[in-house]
């Protein structure tokens, strides 16, 4: 489960591509619903937020919580340029773990949700297409059984469908 840096990185293009046309128009309405997934979860006092982007996440964050957002791409200032595979962070450095609409854009798969697990040591929560086919932006199809397989061994928390094509998942560590 891991694509070529060649793949990944003209996908990694594109999506940039498309995040700056969507920040000229000012088009990200999914603030207030990033929010309520946010609080549809157990927040951690510590967050890593992994591909950040404009970390929307942050604003949905009580202020006390202490915001850690990696990205390949910096969108914003404070962003840390990096993927989630070659994060270096300690183990169960954040209590809780984001990764909205970001696993199946990564490189590796399995290293992404090593290194997830790892990190986090209260709660991982997924925000993520299921089925959608690799295309432009996509890297990988995540599938149930994608997520059963890499995350299977830690308890599901919270699991609701956005839509028949979006699922939010939490993974207790």
């Amino acid at each position: 489960m891991k694509v070529t840096q060649e793949i990944w990185q003209e996908r990694l293009n594109n999506l940039n591509k498309r995040r700056e046309t969507e920040v000229i128009k000012n088009a990200y309405p999914e603030v207030d619903d990033y929010c309520n997934h946010v609080n549809s979860c157990y927040v951690g006092k510590t967050v890593l937020d992994v591909g950040c982007g404009l970390q929307l996440i942050k604003a949905c964050l009580p202020n006390e919580v202490i915001y850690t957002g990696i990205d390949p791409s910096l969108m914003v200032e404070g962003t840390i340029p990096m993927t989630i595979e070659e994060c270096n962070f300690q183990d169960n450095s954040f209590e809780t773990l984001y990764c909205f609409m970001v696993l199946d854009g990564v490189r590796d798969l399995k290293e992404t949700a090593k290194h997830m697990k790892r990190i986090a040591s209260k709660n991982i929560v997924i925000l993520n297409g299921i089925d959608i086919n690799p295309d432009r932006y996509h890297t990988f199809n995540i599938t149930l059984d994608i997520l059963n397989e890499l995350f299977g061994d830690l308890k599901v928390g919270t699991k609701k469908w956005i839509t028949n094509k979006v699922l939010l998942i939490e993974y207790l560590t």
